[in-house]
């Protein structure tokens, strides 16, 4: 676990230079808070935007060979890997932290109550978005490597819209998201437990396909 720090902690290091980039999602996060957006949609912005950027991080890694850096280090594979996933979901609660902090203050500002229960929920189904779109693009990346598998990794993204467009176009889907939305607990635990389920098959899947590749 330590080692998997260690990696995570070198991924920073190799990243930072791309965090200034978030000044965008927070530039978003106030228009969207001024012109009334629910913490849900604040929170579902913050996932797909951290997958987005958070998955520089291999294109770097490929740019400078880094390959040959971890295979010089005392790190086995699965560091490397844990240290990944660590780094990614660090990002993205980071991310997710000052988000809801820049909402509530916005609705301060404007003198609008905020609802708890509208942030619980918001960061439930952020984190299922999140651990879904990133679940399925880091064992690709860690497969294929960032320029093979670009195009692939652009799938979840596909998935998501056309979950969105089903809901909007089909009955069936309509009237369950609807039913859920009606029972919001139940929809942020769904989302959580598809969540904690997706991450460590999501993790035993890189180490596969990473060991493929070496």
């Amino acid at each position: 676990m330590s080692n998997s720090l260690k990696m995570a902690r070198l991924d920073y290091f190799t990243f930072k230079s791309q965090i200034v980039a978030y000044t965008a999602l927070a530039l978003m996060t106030i228009m969207f808070s001024v012109m009334g957006s629910s913490f849900i949609t604040l929170n579902i912005t913050v996932s797909w935007f951290a997958a987005l950027l958070s998955m520089n991080i291999f294109a770097i890694q490929e740019k400078n060979e880094l390959d040959r850096l971890y295979a010089s280090l005392s790190f086995s594979l699965k560091n490397i890997i844990g240290g990944r996933y660590i780094f990614t979901f660090v990002n993205y609660a980071l991310a997710s932290i000052v988000t809801i902090m820049i909402g509530i203050t916005v609705s301060f500002l404007q003198n609008r109550n905020v609802d708890y229960a509208d942030i619980i929920l918001g960061v439930c189904i952020s984190l299922f978005a999140f651990s879904l779109i990133t679940g399925i693009q880091i064992p690709i990346y860690f497969n294929l490597g960032y320029t093979k598998a670009r195009a692939w990794c652009m799938v979840p993204y596909v998935l998501v819209m056309a979950i969105c467009i089903l809901s909007s176009f089909m009955d069936v889907f309509s009237s369950i998201i609807a039913g859920l939305t009606e029972h919001q607990m139940v929809l942020g635990m769904i989302s959580l437990m598809i969540s904690f389920i997706s991450i460590p098959v999501s993790y035993h899947l890189s180490v596969m396909s990473y060991q493929k590749r070496r």
